[in-house]
C-alpha cells in the first residue's frame, strides 16, 4: 500500500472545502518521494469539479495530462 497521509477538510459548503483544501494541498509536503498532489490540485481548480458536474472518467483526463 503505498498511502503515506490523508488530507481531509470540512466546510460548510462545497465552495468552501475546495478553498480549504486547495489551500492545505499547496501547504503540503512530501520530500523526498513523488505524490499525486499535483493532480489533486489540477482536479480542485477544474470548474466542472467546482460545479459538482463530473463523472467517474473525470480523473482520466488530467492523468493523460500528466503524460504527455
Amino acid at each position: 500500500d503505498s498511502l503515506l497521509a490523508k488530507l481531509i477538510t470540512f466546510g460548510p459548503d462545497r465552495k468552501s472545502v475546495i478553498r480549504i483544501m486547495s489551500r492545505a494541498l499547496r501547504e503540503f509536503v512530501i520530500e523526498p518521494v513523488k505524490t499525486t498532489i499535483p493532480l489533486h490540485r489540477k482536479i480542485l481548480e477544474n470548474q466542472l469539479f467546482a460545479e459538482g458536474n463530473f463523472h467517474t472518467g473525470f480523473t482520466k483526463m488530467f492523468v493523460a495530462e500528466d503524460d504527455d
